[in-house]
């Protein structure tokens, strides 16, 4: 299951450790997507807007077996606190990433979400070394997500098309002893199932799928087709 966090954040633009620990500081109440500074349209310098922020708010957990946070955009590089304990961090404004909160989070109580952001342009870091031209602003700028998951999931999953009716469907899967089976299916946009195939779940695993009547994508005709894999019980 996957839960929006995009309101309810406070937001400081001097991070403290009085900020990440939830006492009263001087914040104000934001929602996602979120810079850091606006500036005027016509005139704009990176200092005015690198700085090392803070971002906030409490949640709740589902009782679940395991519980992720998913960033999907915090520029430029982030340090995640849960109830004042660092939880992971990450590098880079550009990509989005997950961390797993299941060993940090409080059930049946509220939990403090903390997001240490640095924006200030760090020359060892894409996109930045003095080889671009445009203002790379900061902030939780992307949707923030609470995800949770059985022991048993599908971490990471890439498809690539060596044809055109061909579809080589790459997964990587966290505790596949807990399941009895793995299906891969490939589906219209209207979410027929249009071919599936199973597979016994392993770590890793690569499955090849052929579509014969495959629709090429171009502007005219924009033809999408979904990839889902899905992990099985006993019952199916």
């Amino acid at each position: 299951m996957r839960y929006s966090l995009c309101n309810h954040w406070e937001f400081t633009e001097q991070w403290s450790d009085a900020f990440c620990r939830g006492e009263p500081v001087g914040c104000r109440p934001v929602r996602l997507p979120h810079t850091c500074r606006e500036l005027p349209l016509h005139y704009a310098d990176p200092s005015d807007y690198e700085m090392v922020c803070g971002y906030r708010r409490t949640l709740t957990v589902p009782d679940a077996p395991r519980v992720f946070l998913r960033f999907d955009g915090a520029a430029h590089q982030a340090e995640i606190y849960l109830n004042g304990q660092l939880a992971g961090q990450h590098q880079g404004g550009y990509t989005g990433f997950t961390i797993e909160i299941t060993d940090l989070v409080h059930r049946g109580t509220e939990n403090l979400l903390a997001v240490r952001l640095d924006t200030r342009e760090d020359p060892s870091l894409p996109p930045f070394g003095f080889v671009i031209d445009y203002l790379t602003y900061g902030g939780l700028y992307r949707e923030v997500w609470l995800e949770t998951s059985p022991q048993s999931r599908v971490s990471d999953l890439f498809v690539y098309t060596p044809t055109l009716t061909e579809a080589t469907v790459q997964l990587t899967v966290e505790a596949p002893e807990k399941a009895a089976a793995l299906r891969v299916r490939l589906c219209s946009s209207a979410g027929k199932t249009l071919v599936s195939r199973q597979l016994s779940p392993a770590e890793s695993a690569e499955c090849r799928l052929t579509l014969p009547d495959a629709a090429p994508w171009d502007t005219e005709h924009p033809n999408l087709y979904r990839c889902i894999a899905e992990l099985l019980d006993t019952d199916g």
